[in-house]
């Protein structure tokens, strides 16, 4: 048994939330419906959000009391519905993980969706149920469910590289709010956690 989901826990509890908003967040957003694609196809599914650890495992669940602390953690930070139930969701799969269930050979479905939260990112559906909003941008919920388009990373999991993007999208982009500065001083916040 490793220790997936207490390491997990961790990050969750270490995450800035609700910082301001960073080119990287829709990226890493869009890596996670990517990935959640990937999982759909493999599973028969028609989905890009869903229980994928219900789904291969129904039988595992993480320990109730990381799911507890979790829970505390999300609800101090005042994260959305769709924040806290993927959460959960991601929880449940390193529980997963920790139990050795055989698992296809596919990127972890959560990982981009824990780095968002870690660079102070959320997301949430819009009114009319037709935008995933992740800060001030809205991604077609529909992206990716038909399988086109995901065989190639839209993001790279690492947090150096990340930075570089966002940095450099800031400087080249007059409409970022706030500029480079804005970005430079919401990394430097991250840094400081």
């Amino acid at each position: 048994m490793g220790d997936r989901a207490r390491t997990l826990t961790e990050r969750l509890e270490a995450a800035r939330w609700g910082g301001e908003p960073l080119p990287s967040w829709p990226l890493l957003f869009l890596e996670h419906l990517r990935v959640g694609a990937l999982w759909a196809r493999h599973l028969g599914l028609r989905a890009t959000v869903f229980d994928i650890p219900g789904e291969v495992a129904p039988g595992i669940e993480a320990d109730p009391a990381l799911v507890r602390r979790v829970d505390e953690t999300l609800a101090d930070a005042y994260a959305s519905h769709y924040d806290r139930r993927s959460a959960r969701w991601a929880l449940a799969m390193a529980a997963v993980r920790d139990e050795g269930a055989a698992l296809p050979d596919l990127p972890d479905p959560y990982e981009p969706l824990i780095m968002l939260f870690e660079r102070g990112g959320s997301f949430a559906r819009d009114c009319a149920g037709v935008l995933w909003e992740v800060g001030f941008v809205g991604v077609p919920c529909r992206r990716y469910l038909d399988g086109e388009g995901v065989t190639e990373p839209v993001a790279p999991l690492d947090h150096a590289l990340l930075d570089g993007y966002d940095l450099d999208r800031a400087a080249r982009d007059a409409r970022w709010p706030g500029g480079q500065k804005a970005v430079l001083e919401a990394l430097d916040a991250l840094r400081r956690r």
